[in-house]
């Protein structure tokens, strides 16, 4: 029973410690009164003000608007405060521009424009009252019967600033703010006095409760008294103990979930019964190229990767459900997988997010390719066939006929072959079946054999083929058959693509690090949408020019594959109508 009275003994001068400390929360009240007599004040000087005006100089009959600026700054000029006056027109005008704005735009302006006199709160502007400090607007309309609807003739707006109530409210802040350090001092001796019996074994809990909350070592508390502090000092080292095996074994959990989760390479997010976001990894802001969000619930998200929300609703979704959606020119695979709590209830969902782009566009291209590949074979063996039916039926006898369709069946039996060539030289790079004969070699020599290679067909159509031989070697590491088959199929595409009578440019250039050869035509050129997938297998600009000059359109495909195998890069630049610069970057060697 002593035991009791000794804690109510030490919770009474607590609590009226406190009492102490709550009764200067008060001044905030005293100082809530005294705003709001002041600003009583000041409405009473804004209407009285205005009145004056209204019957002095507005309602005076001997008074015009040639008087109005005068007889206003001699009223000004007697209330003796910050006070900035002027005379509207019936639209918010200032009949006297020069003593202030043209136009008052205040919703104070606004009421009187409606016949209603109406105050407003604003800042006063620099140098009249001084700094920024706030104002009272009040906008009076004339006439005015507050009976009767009249048309607004003149609006009489007035504004003080509020400096003086500013003041006199900062010296009461001043003493309430003393009176507070006080009772703070007050507060502080109480607080030792009884700190040893009542506060320490309260701040040794807090302290271990800290401790165990950061994943802090564990440590027993000493028992000092029999009350209900001291019950509960024993109760928390039990609970500590327990719940310091049950943090070990969580925390490792955690660390290994956290780990998982942030190097996934897939999104994760995962929403709350409610819609709201619980986690969410980077690679889920990177895929669904959200910058926010960690700040959008779940409905917020739906709306913006345009998600049927009744369909995928949280508290509805009962199994495991999937959708494909377009983020861009990405491809992400949404798996929605909700959660449950130990009801056995719908807690939230867990969305994971897969980019599957890479694997919608290789199926696109097969797709593509199957159907090239389809097209290209089908169109010799139609002819090849026509021709042999021809053939068989009778035209056999023509000799001459007979000569013709032959040579035609055997022209598409070795465009046949050459498509079956390509596709084989490019089946091997894609199995990584192909050999290079690496050596140092000149790269001046191999531009020259090739140009002079392609000669022969330039000169077939009256072109001309501009290359300056060079006496410095330009040594580069690479299998110069490879190199030279390159460079034979983009000279043959110039040549090939270019009008008669035309000139190709080939020019070399040095830098640091790597040689540069420019192959320059004047053909067709190539659209700029185009041009990003010339270098893809059977892509042509212009599909039956393409064909009617011959070709697989498997070349540049074959010379890109090979330059890249030697770790080599090859571009293109051009512009329709002004020709097409194919561009080959090698590795420098050493001179």
């Amino acid at each position: 029973m002593q035991t009791m009275k000794s804690i109510k003994f030490k919770l009474i001068f607590l609590y009226l410690a406190l009492v102490f400390i709550v009764m200067l929360v008060s001044g905030t009240f005293m100082l809530v009164s005294i705003r709001v007599q002041e600003l009583d004040k000041l409405e009473t000087e804004l209407r009285e003000t205005a009145n004056h005006i209204y019957y002095e100089l507005l309602s005076n009959p001997d008074k015009n608007e040639e008087d109005f600026p005068d007889e206003l700054a001699n009223i000004v000029r007697a209330s003796g405060n910050s006070l900035e006056a002027a005379i509207l027109n019936k639209d918010g005008y200032n009949l006297n521009p020069e003593s202030g704005p043209s136009v008052y735009k205040s919703t104070a302006v606004t009421g009187a424009m409606l016949g209603k006199p109406a105050f407003d709160s604003n800042k006063w502007s620099a140098g009249i009252g001084g700094g920024d400090n706030e104002a009272m607007a009040y906008a009076m309309p004339y006439p005015y019967n507050p009976n009767i609807n009249l048309s607004v003739q003149y609006i009489i707006y007035l504004r003080i600033s509020m400096e003086a109530v500013q003041s006199r409210l900062q010296e009461v802040t001043l003493v309430l703010a003393l009176a507070v350090i006080i009772a703070l001092i007050l507060t502080f001796i109480i607080g030792l006095l009884f700190a040893a019996t009542l506060t320490g074994p309260i701040v040794m809990l807090t302290t271990q409760a800290k401790d165990l909350a950061q994943g802090g070592e564990t440590k027993t508390i000493t028992v000092k008294s029999k009350d209900e502090i001291g019950q509960l000092t024993e109760t928390f080292n039990e609970m500590a103990q327990e719940l310091s095996y049950t943090m070990e074994s969580i925390t490792t959990e955690k660390n290994k979930m956290e780990i998982l989760l942030y190097n996934m390479t897939d999104g994760v997010l995962a929403y709350g019964k409610g819609g709201e976001l619980i986690e969410a990894n980077y690679m889920a802001q990177e895929q669904l190229l959200v910058n926010n969000i960690r700040e959008l619930s779940f409905l917020e998200l739906s709306k913006e990767i345009e998600l049927n929300i009744e369909e995928f609703d949280i508290e509805k979704l009962k199994e495991m459900k999937d959708m494909t959606v377009t983020v861009g020119d990405k491809f992400i695979s949404l798996i929605f997988s909700p959660y449950y709590n130990i009801y056995d209830q719908i807690d939230g969902v867990v969305i994971v997010l897969h980019d599957i782009t890479k694997h919608k566009k290789l199926d696109e291209m097969r797709k593509e390719f199957v159907a090239n590949v389809s097209h290209e074979i089908r169109t010799p063996l139609t002819t090849i066939k026509s021709y042999a039916e021809t053939l068989l039926s009778g035209g056999v006898d023509d000799a001459e006929m007979a000569g013709k369709f032959l040579g035609i069946i055997e022209k598409e039996a070795d465009r046949m072959t050459l498509l079956v060539q390509d596709l084989l030289e490019l089946s091997r790079f894609d199995n990584s079946q192909y050999s290079l004969d690496l050596k140092r070699c000149n790269l001046n020599e191999i531009v020259e054999n090739a140009v002079l290679q392609v000669s022969v067909l330039a000169q077939m159509k009256n072109q001309k083929i501009n290359y300056a031989e060079q006496e410095v070697a330009n040594p580069v590491m690479a299998d110069s058959k490879r190199i030279n088959q390159v460079l034979v199929n983009i000279l043959g595409n110039a040549v090939k693509y270019s009008p008669e009578n035309t000139q190709i440019n080939v020019t070399t250039e040095k830098t640091d690090r790597f040689y540069r050869v420019y192959i320059k035509d004047n053909g067709f050129g190539i659209p700029k949408d185009d041009l990003v997938r010339i270098f893809e297998r059977f892509y042509r600009v212009d599909k039956a020019r393409s064909r009617e000059m011959g070709g697989t359109g498997l070349g540049l495909s074959i010379a890109k594959e090979i330059m890249e195998a030697h770790g080599f890069r090859i571009s293109a630049t051009s512009e329709p109508g002004k020709g097409t610069t194919m561009i080959l970057r090698f590795d420098r060697l050493k001179d």
